[in-house]
């Protein structure tokens, strides 16, 4: 990843986070109560959307706000190979039914600097989830974690990634 994006997700209203070194460690530090934790909820609800809670994830004071966009939109921008790409969930609301779309363009890389304006190609949403599945995230919350739940949880996501289609697929009781 390379840029984060986060539009009115709970204490959020507009961030965006500019990765410049993709071999660092990234840390978000700060003082207590400024949004730290649901930068990480939202990089979970844009990898796991069924976790989106419309009570949780949009506080009442965004609720109300009489026309206006309440949503949550969040954007993530990854380089891979000679490529820049842009994958976006947005989540809307139609008759009381929360959905959620993915929207993605892609673009060549001209030059490290990207002087040249570059010619961006809309991709379909087959092609964002092709490009997601080779990310993997977990969100683990300090508080409150069940440790034999975690570690079945990864062992489960992590089985399934490695041998989902090999031979070895039957074993993961065993592995447990």
């Amino acid at each position: 990843m390379i840029k984060i994006e986060i539009k009115r997700f709970r204490s959020i209203n507009n961030l965006t986070l500019v990765i410049n070194d993709l071999r660092a460690i990234v840390a978000i530090c700060g003082a207590n109560n400024i949004g730290k934790t649901n930068v990480l909820r939202a990089l979970n609800l844009f990898f796991n959307a069924d976790d989106f809670n419309f009570e949780n994830d949009i506080p009442y004071l965004k609720q109300k706000t009489r026309g206006s966009a309440v949503y949550p939109e969040i954007k993530l921008t990854f380089k891979e190979e000679n490529n820049i790409v842009e994958i976006e969930r947005i989540f809307e609301s139609d008759k009381g039914v929360v959905f959620n779309t993915l929207k993605g363009r892609s673009t060549k890389v001209i030059d490290n600097q990207m002087r040249q304006r570059p010619i961006w190609n809309n991709l379909t949403e087959e092609n964002c989830k092709s490009i997601l599945s080779k990310h993997i995230f977990f969100f683990i919350p300090a508080i409150n974690v069940s440790f034999p739940n975690l570690i079945n949880k990864i062992i489960d996501d992590v089985y399934d990634i490695e041998f989902e289609k090999t031979r070895l697929s039957g074993f993961k009781k065993e592995l447990k």
